[in-house]
Parts: C-alpha cells; structure tokens; sequence
C-alpha cells in the first residue's frame, strides 16, 4: 500500500477544506515532503491514513485505506 502514498498525497492536496484548519495545513506540508522526494514518517503516514478516510467521499475509491482494527 507504500506505493500508493504520494499518489494519496497528491489527491489529499486537490480537496475542499474548511479556511486554516490542521488538516489543510498538514496536507499542505506532507505534500511538499513528498514532492521533494522524501520518506514520510510513521506517524505521519498514519494520519494521511486518516485523513483518506475521514475525505473519503471527496477522494477516488482506491486511495482511500481500509479501517483498521486497532
């Protein structure tokens, strides 16, 4: 599922969000890494994880990760 990330990142950064809310602003940043070519970290990939999810219905079915049961 790695190999899709930038492109989930690419999608995440194409949505509508609400004016200056965390999530515009850490998609905005977890793009520029990603454009630049470097790995994301852990965490991070856990909450563009979340962020797919919580946007699923603005983003294409395929990029969105299934739930976990943690």
């Amino acid at each position: 599922m790695a190999d899709l990330l930038p492109e989930r990142v690419r999608a995440l950064a194409g949505l509508s969000y609400l004016p200056g809310s965390w999530d515009k602003r850490f998609v905005r940043d977890v793009n520029a890494i990603v454009a630049a070519g470097q790995p994301l970290s852990p965490k991070q990939r856990e909450n563009v994880d979340r962020l797919a999810r919580k946007y699923r219905r603005q983003m294409p079915a395929r990029l969105v990760p299934e739930p976990s049961d943690d």
